[in-house]
């Protein structure tokens, strides 16, 4: 249960960087920001919502292993 708390809030948070991103004029012309959301902050956002959405086989898988 600890876990999933962990990945929800991480994947909020991380979230939160790609809003302020898309709403802010000023950080929108920015390219370096702009590279780091794209290479940085999406696939974390990515890898934790799968990891939430598959949290059974992946425990189920560390077991086995």
């Amino acid at each position: 249960m600890m876990m999933r708390k962990v990945l929800r809030y991480g994947h909020l948070s991380i979230a939160t960087l790609i809003a302020v991103y898309i709403y802010s004029p000023t950080l929108n012309d920015n390219a370096t920001y702009e590279a780091w959301i794209k290479f940085g902050v999406v696939p974390l956002v990515v890898i934790s919502g799968l990891a939430m959405w598959q949290q059974g086989r992946i425990k189920r898988w560390l077991r086995r292993g």
